[in-house]
């Protein structure tokens, strides 16, 4: 078992547990596992078919709905389903350490220190999963009489049985997590190499242009952390800082996560002026108290990193967070200007 804490924004973290068989290739892997890992795989693929053909079109179509609903789904509740409740052990059998690989540049510009973030994100949801899941158990028997309904398939038993399943994934998860942290059973492991594909998903327009470029170094994310620490500042905007390359960086305005490739190619620093109320920036403007929140991760920077990391469900999680994330951020932007 292994952990990633993976930095979204500068307030905002995703958990995910690494599956065993990816860390100890010889480890047997639950049914469990496996499964998870095929649906996610298979999904993948579902997602990337021909749509001119008929097979892969309803394929696409039903990605693009499944989707829509998974969507709905807290991105902090999929990174809590991805850890396993904790095991039983054997008599004489010690808790071993489980690691948290982190990008240690990134992660240090949020506020709380690591364990910090590892203990919330254990138990600020630990009642909701509780409360949700005996709620979704007791509506069940009420739906019942949709399954006396010929031909069409029991869709509110199925929506609360996988909706109870979920909570009660999340909740062994966070228990679990609570456990580690509490008895110290977390080894940290700061990796250079996720900063460095941080760092290149800001400073890159595409997916493209990203896995064709040369990997930055460290002097080069370290620059761009400062110019992120000075725009959480309220200093600076984006178009007039300089990435180490001399160009002009794109970390404060860059195209949502959710706009096409096409778009995504065709977006210039010229456009960013336009682009100064994008979701990627906080509603209002940062106080002396008040700290701006920017986004450290694309949608489609998920899709690099889990190919490098050969973790195919992890692009889905990232591509929920960054949504998400997003569009609490626009909706904490329209707040402040209906104000």
């Amino acid at each position: 078992m292994r952990l990633l804490l993976l930095p979204i924004s500068t307030r905002r973290s995703l958990i995910y547990c690494q599956p065993a068989s990816t860390v100890v290739p010889n480890e047997k892997q639950s049914w469990l596992d496996w499964g998870v890992g095929k649906a996610n795989k298979t999904w993948v693929e579902w997602e990337t078919s021909d749509k001119n053909t008929t097979i892969g079109g309803v394929k696409v179509k039903v990605t693009q709905y499944g989707n829509q609903f998974l969507r709905r789904i807290p991105f902090e509740e999929w990174g809590l389903k991805s850890i396993p409740g904790r095991k039983k052990l054997a008599a004489g059998e010690q808790q071993s350490k489980v690691e948290v690989a982190y990008p240690a540049l990134y992660q240090g510009l949020q506020k709380e220190s690591l364990m910090d973030v590892l203990k919330r994100l254990s138990t600020e949801r630990q009642g909701l999963h509780k409360n949700r899941l005996m709620g979704s158990v007791a509506l069940m028997p009420l739906t019942i009489p949709v399954g006396l309904i010929p031909i069409m398939p029991n869709f509110p038993f199925l929506y609360l049985a996988f909706r109870a399943y979920s909570h009660w994934r999340a909740l062994l998860g966070s228990r679990h997590l609570d456990f580690l942290v509490g008895s110290s059973f977390i080894t940290t492991k700061p990796q250079g190499s996720l900063d460095s594909l941080y760092t290149a998903g800001l400073l890159h327009h595409t997916q493209a242009e990203m896995q064709g470029a040369k990997d930055p170094s460290e002097q080069e994310s370290k620059k761009v952390v400062d110019i992120i620490r000075r725009q959480m500042q309220g200093g600076r905007s984006g178009t007039s800082e300089k990435a180490p390359d001399g160009e002009p960086l794109l970390v404060k305005g860059p195209p949502p996560s959710t706009s096409t490739e096409k778009d995504q190619a065709t977006w210039s620093p010229t456009a960013k002026n336009a682009a100064s109320t994008s979701v990627n920036s906080t509603a209002s403007s940062p106080g002396p108290q008040q700290e701006e929140e920017i986004m450290l991760l694309r949608g489609w920077s998920g899709r690099v990193l889990a190919e490098r990391l050969n973790l195919p469900g992890l692009e889905l999680e990232i591509e929920r967070a960054v949504e998400q994330v997003e569009s609490a951020l626009m909706k904490e932007k329209e707040a402040a200007q209906s104000k």
